[in-house]
């Protein structure tokens, strides 16, 4: 309410699918380490589990797995979130997170590694 009180646009919500295992059954927080903690305490880059939770449900225009933060919200559309429910493939993240390292500024990953190790 208090949003149309004082003009402000109305944020737009949307639900994806369940997530699925690489076998196609049904992610489950009891069986499956699903906080994204979890990843983070793995070595996971922020800065990559936020790209690949992107792409649960949707997919880059150009097919692009690995894109900025600033790009995702360029070409981001709600329409595009797929009706299917997305497979969540932790090899898929580790393998994102490899090209992530192998394209980042060495000194930059050497200081996100350094820190992760403090």
């Amino acid at each position: 309410m208090e949003k149309k009180a004082f003009g402000w646009e109305l944020p737009v919500f949307a639900h994806i699918s369940l997530l699925r295992n690489p076998d196609k059954s049904k992610l489950s927080k009891r069986k499956n380490p699903v906080w994204t903690s979890y990843y983070l305490d793995q070595g996971i880059f922020p800065e990559v589990l936020l790209n690949y939770l992107a792409l649960m449900g949707w997919s880059h225009p150009e097919g692009k797995d690995i894109f900025s933060l600033d790009e995702y919200i360029k070409v981001f559309d709600i329409k595009d979130i797929q009706k299917t429910a997305p497979v969540f493939d932790p090899v898929k993240l580790e393998w994102m997170n490899g090209m992530y390292i192998r394209q980042s500024q060495k000194s930059k990953v050497k200081s996100q590694i350094l820190i992760g190790i403090l």
